[in-house]
């Protein structure tokens, strides 16, 4: 966007960027650790979210992110199924 038009979104808007990168299943692999990636002139820091030590409530109480809560953290895997599909069922 050209600064002439108003600036970058992020100016106008007096908000922070936070780039965020969502790991639906767990591994073993260490990139699901880290939260800056580098490369020669390049360099990204995001925020890592690691959708399986998530607590599921949250994602219960949103509809758009119901099908994550089925790869939240659960005791009981089945049980937090039966939540997400009552919970479709009454939307």
């Amino acid at each position: 966007m050209q600064r002439g038009l108003g600036g970058f979104p992020h100016e106008r808007l007096h908000q922070d960027i936070e780039q965020v990168i969502i790991f639906l299943k767990p591994t073993r692999l260490a990139g699901v650790f880290e939260n800056q990636f580098t490369e020669r002139n390049l360099s990204f820091r995001y925020r890592v979210i690691r959708i399986w030590e998530c607590d599921p409530q949250p994602l219960l109480t949103t509809p758009g992110l119901l099908p994550l809560a089925v790869l939240a953290q659960a005791e009981v895997p089945e049980t937090l199924l039966s939540q997400v599909a009552a919970k479709i069922d009454r939307n």
